[in-house]
């Protein structure tokens, strides 16, 4: 047993049994459950909760005592979002959704209040928005109308798709002034990549000048050396010589590397798409089969910040900053998409070096011989960041 699993398994043991061990008249009484009972544990319960299923079954046992709390209680479940991972915040959305269900009436002022106050966590407050939209569906447009620029990343989609539904509209009245600006609104806001890329699209349609490259402030002048091998998957795991100098040095030597697949490889510039920000490995490298491809930029952040490496990439990757290594996923044609992958980073005030390795298979299908990838930083809720800025 892992020592997380077993931190699991005691912390929920002690919990139930503190649970379990309360007068059953009290669990069926909400009030009696808040006022005797620390809410904290049993959502301590919940968030105990492992993605392979431990501690479900006290899991379950807190969930039953915490569905009956009265409403005037959702706060408390608002605040517990923020400390939860995905599989805990799906358990207080079901809890939060059944109470709000059998109470015969909500407070809808204390709901309100929580999902506009700025201070409040931002998964949380996105929860109470939900509620609010059910039970005042007039006043939260009216209140996520007002939220382009919020913290919370739900509300700020709310925001966005608002805004874009008003745009679509303004469009099909033949007020395309109005529609530009409200897709640029849209675009400045969003952080959601399929938010950003209907914004695109939709300026495009009204032949306005877009891209995915600028809006997501797309990576795309990189140094590229290779092909090395990647035969039967066995670049992946080689440490050929540009990835040996990197993480000795953090730079890049200008000399021909003598492993290449074929012989002497030397380093050459190559330059993502204008529009979609997308870096052509195949058509940089003539379509190699079975080869990996080392890419390199420095990065300058004007403080030093903690920041998020994004990719998207069809083929096995791996990623370093400032020497670090960050992600490493060896999948092969499965998909792609923006923002596929991503990891928090330090970046460091100045220049940040940066190395991806990217490997192509062998596989003959029309659909396996795409090899390229997509790459920025962002902050914290998904903003691109841009180099010197």
């Amino acid at each position: 047993m892992k020592p997380i699993d077993s931190i699991r398994q005691h912390r929920g043991a002690a919990l139930l049994f503190a649970l379990l061990t309360f007068p059953s008249s009290a669990l069926a009484d909400g009030t009696a459950l808040a006022d005797s009972i620390p809410i904290t544990a049993a959502i301590a319960m919940i968030q105990s909760v492992s993605p392979d299923a431990a501690g479900m079954k006290a899991a379950s046992e807190a969930a039953a005592a915490l569905r009956v709390l009265p409403a005037d209680r959702l706060p408390q479940l608002f605040d517990a979002m923020s400390n939860a991972d995905a599989v805990s915040r799906n358990w207080i959305r079901g809890i939060v959704f059944d109470i709000t269900r059998q109470s015969p009436s909500l407070p809808k002022e204390l709901i309100e209040s929580y999902a506009m106050d700025r201070a409040n966590n931002g998964s949380g407050r996105g929860l109470a928005m939900e509620i609010l939209q059910k039970i005042a569906p007039e006043q939260s447009s009216k209140l996520i109308m007002g939220c382009l620029d919020d913290p919370s990343l739900p509300l700020r989609q709310m925001a966005v798709a608002q805004t874009l539904g008003r745009a679509e509209a303004a469009k099909k009245d033949g007020d395309d002034d109005m529609a530009k600006k409200l897709y640029r609104d849209a675009l400045i806001a969003a952080r959601q990549p399929r938010q950003l890329e209907a914004a695109v699209r939709s300026l495009k349609d009204l032949g306005e000048t877009a891209s995915i490259r600028q809006a997501f402030s797309m990576i795309t002048t990189w140094k590229a050396i290779g092909p090395f091998n990647n035969t039967g998957g066995v670049g992946f795991d080689a440490v050929y010589s540009p990835e040996s100098t990197y993480l000795a040095s953090q730079s890049t030597d200008a000399k021909p590397a003598a492993d290449g697949k074929d012989g002497d490889v030397m380093w050459k510039d190559v330059e993502g798409d204008a529009d979609t920000g997308k870096v052509d490995l195949a058509t940089a490298f003539e379509k190699e089969k079975g080869a990996t491809a080392y890419l390199f930029t420095t990065f300058r952040s004007p403080t030093a910040q903690v920041a998020q490496a994004r990719l998207g990439c069809v083929t096995a990757n791996k990623v370093w900053v400032n020497g670090q290594e960050q992600m490493a996923n060896e999948v092969y044609h499965s998909g792609t998409a923006l923002d596929q992958y991503i990891a928090n980073v330090e970046l460091r005030e100045g220049d940040n070096t940066i190395l991806i390795k990217a490997c192509q298979n062998e596989q003959t299908e029309g659909w396996a011989q795409d090899w390229e990838f997509q790459f920025r930083l962002t902050d914290l809720n998904g903003k691109g960041l841009t180099s010197g800025n």
